[in-house]
This record gives C-alpha cells, sequence and structure tokens, in this order.
C-alpha cells in the first residue's frame, strides 16, 4: 500500500507523482489491465492511459514492468 509519505519521494529526475498516479502506479505493480484500473478508480480508460504515461515519463521508464521494478526498488509499492 502507498503511503502519503512514500508518494513523496523524489523520482530518478526529481519529479513527484500526484495521488492520482500513485494508485495508478500501485495498480500497474498489481499487474492490473488500464481497462480494470479505470473500472477500480471509476475513471476513463484513456484517462488511465495518460496517467500511465505520466508515471512513466516520470519514473524515466519505458513500460509498465520497468516502472514495477523501480518502484518497488524506491518502496513506492509493496514487492512480492
Amino acid at each position: 500500500m502507498l503511503l502519503g509519505e512514500e508518494r513523496q519521494r523524489p523520482l530518478p529526475n526529481g519529479a513527484r507523482l500526484t495521488n492520482r498516479e500513485a494508485e495508478v502506479l500501485q495498480w500497474l505493480a498489481a499487474g492490473t489491465s488500464n481497462p480494470e484500473i479505470a473500472a477500480i478508480l471509476g475513471i476513463a480508460a484513456g484517462t488511465v492511459k495518460r496517467h500511465v504515461e505520466n508515471v512513466l515519463a516520470k519514473l524515466g521508464v519505458q513500460n509498465r514492468t520497468a516502472a514495477t521494478a523501480l518502484a518497488r526498488e524506491r518502496g513506492l509499492v509493496g514487492g512480492k
């Protein structure tokens, strides 16, 4: 689970995730698809896609797997 303090940790490029981006990252790390995330959060799939794009850019990675690995390494999401 993400904690407020963890959401505020600086990312590799000094950017910070918004609360919604942090939520999306949590679901990404759980292996949840964009349509599933949209249903869970009650938002449009296109909005989830944009949040995912923002998360990837802020983390400085190119895909969901790399985002998950970096987020776990930095303690932004729980590890398995």
